[in-house]
Order: C-alpha cells, then sequence, then structure tokens
C-alpha cells in the first residue's frame, strides 16, 4: 500500500514537472480557442463559400464589398437586406419556402447592389433606414414560415 502510494505521488510530481516545461500558449493560440469554442457557425466552407445550414441546406456566404455607409448602415448590412427582400419576393411568389428559395447565392443581391444603391450619394438614399426595417421584419417572417415548412 505504502508502495502504492509513492509510485502515485512520483508519478504526480513527474507529470506536473513535464507540464511546467512546455511552453504556454500564445496570446493570439488563446483567443483562437476561445473563437473556436464560442463558434456556432455551421459546419466549414467550400471553396466556392457554400456551407451546410443545420437543416441540411446548401447557404451561401455574403461576398465582401468596400465599406460604405448610406444612411447610418454599412454597406454589407445593405446587402443582406437588399438579398432578404429577393428571398421574401422569391418565396411568396413560389407560395412555399425551399432550400433554394431560401439559401440562393448572393449573385442577384449583389447585381441590385451595385446598380441600385452603391451609385447613390447619402442625400439620395433617405428611404435606406426604412428598407433595412422592413428587411428586419422579413427576415424575421421568412425564418418563421421556412421553419414551419422544415426549411432552416
Amino acid at each position: 500500500m505504502e508502495k502504492a502510494a509513492i509510485l502515485a505521488c512520483a508519478f504526480s510530481l513527474v507529470a506536473s514537472a513535464v507540464a511546467a516545461q512546455q511552453t504556454p500558449p500564445s496570446e493570439q493560440e488563446l483567443m483562437q480557442q476561445e473563437r473556436d469554442y464560442m463558434n456556432f457557425a455551421p459546419a466549414p466552407k467550400s471553396e466556392d463559400g457554400s456551407f451546410t445550414t443545420l437543416g441540411g441546406c446548401t447557404a451561401y456566404d455574403k461576398p465582401q464589398i468596400p465599406l460604405e455607409w448610406f444612411q447610418g448602415y454599412p454597406s454589407g448590412r445593405i446587402l443582406e437586406m437588399v438579398y432578404v427582400h429577393q428571398v421574401a419576393a422569391n418565396i411568396e411568389a413560389a407560395g412555399k419556402c425551399t432550400c433554394e428559395l431560401r439559401f440562393p447565392p448572393y449573385d442577384k443581391a449583389l447585381a441590385e447592389y451595385q446598380t441600385k444603391i452603391a451609385p447613390l450619394d447619402n442625400e439620395d438614399a433617405e428611404w435606406i433606414p426604412d428598407y433595412v426595417n422592413e428587411g428586419y421584419d422579413l427576415a424575421s417572417q421568412i425564418n418563421k414560415y421556412c421553419k414551419s415548412q422544415g426549411v432552416r
């Protein structure tokens, strides 16, 4: 019994010495570990920027666009709202929600943003706050409707 206690104590000391000799993680490694721990994002993305949603649909990342501000809203947020408005219109026209309708590529939204919004001056964009707020409401409605049809 005494021998077992001595061996356990010796093993504990050796393990502590080994742990003490290892270099601690850098601040960058610690931050990455924390981000990984708190990451609730879907599965890793493929080369085309697509990923699989929790419901099994293929969805796409929003493309990166130059940062501009319109009536206090960043361009990326406005692009998201163009996308949401288009998704809502397509779902309404089809009368149902499918993965393809709920998560289309951003190509059409980006084209609309670049032709109708990006050229605007801030004074010409007074309608943007209402458009963004309406987009938030639409996004909520889309999520509820599509979830009720098993699309998420």
